[in-house]
């Protein structure tokens, strides 16, 4: 799956620097062209974003970020990796995040939001039990309706309207 049929302009700023210091990170590790992007990576890049909303949201649920962060890299620290050159700049998502990526579309419809931001990124990996990063948050004890009424505290009415919603809130 090419993240050409993602309308990347449809992205929040926060979500677009998710997906690539998710990008970076499989890179680094030598994963973006065995597997692909993988749900956990883009995790691993909500849980340290500055000034991103997950962050928080998981603070205000009492859940540990810190043991959720560290089992992630235990979890990619075993995905394949591949030697040699991949295309440089060419991000391959793999197919469990790009399934990903569209139940968090379905999330920023549904919140009647105009833009995907990362609390949707959050969702759907909450909505995907079976997905590497929903599995790792539900067993922290994150839970879906519990995100969505933390997220509704943290932003009341606001919809997401522009590509730079976390100004607002």
């Amino acid at each position: 799956p090419n993240p050409e049929s993602m309308r990347l302009d449809k992205l929040t700023i926060k979500a677009q620097e998710a997906l690539q210091e998710a990008h970076q990170l499989a890179q680094q590790k030598g994963q973006s062209a065995s597997g692909g992007v993988e749900t956990v990576h883009l995790l691993v890049a909500l849980l340290q974003q500055e000034q991103g909303v997950v962050g928080p949201i998981l603070d205000k649920l009492g859940v540990n970020r810190q043991a959720i962060h560290a089992r992630c890299l235990e979890v990619i620290d075993r995905l394949p990796k591949v030697s040699g050159g991949a295309a440089f700049g060419q991000m391959y998502v793999s197919p469990e995040l790009n399934d990903l990526l569209n139940v968090a579309w379905n999330e920023a419809l549904r919140l009647k939001d105009e833009y995907l931001s990362t609390e949707h990124l959050l969702l759907a990996m909450l909505e995907k039990p079976d997905s590497s990063a929903g599995r790792i948050l539900s067993g922290a004890g994150a839970k879906r309706d519990e995100v969505l009424k933390a997220l509704q505290g943290i932003r009341g009415t606001q919809r997401v309207t522009d590509p730079n919603p976390e100004n607002k809130y």
